[in-house]
């Protein structure tokens, strides 16, 4: 699948996301939501590696950020809603191991970071 047909995809997922979302339509969020963010992995996929350590890192968090959107649309169940952030929790958690891996960081990258 190639760039341009992914951005298309997701654009057009993106719309009926919007839409559901302000509807609060569940089966809308399920039928929607997932796509988008599988379409985050599917760009990550088509990209020319930098390094193969930092794009497996990439790709596990883009992964686990994909479990938390389709957990937390479920969240009037306490379960499910505590299973996506801690999907999301450990997917932030695998990009910052992922910048660390490819970025050099000093005492002024981190202080610029907390703010």
């Amino acid at each position: 699948m190639g760039l341009f047909l992914i951005i298309l995809t997701a654009a057009v997922f993106l719309a009926g996301l919007l839409h559901f979302e302000r509807t609060s339509s569940t089966p809308g969020l399920l039928a929607t939501k997932p796509v988008v963010s599988l379409m985050f992995v599917a760009a990550a996929l088509t990209l020319t590696p930098v390094d193969p350590g930092y794009t497996s890192f990439i790709l596990a968090a883009l992964v686990f950020c994909f479990i938390g959107d389709v957990c937390l649309i479920f969240m009037a169940h306490r379960r499910l809603f505590l299973a996506g952030l801690v999907a999301f929790l450990t997917g932030h958690l695998i990009y910052i191991c992922a910048f660390h891996r490819f970025f050099q960081f000093s005492w002024i990258t981190a202080i610029a970071a907390a703010m």
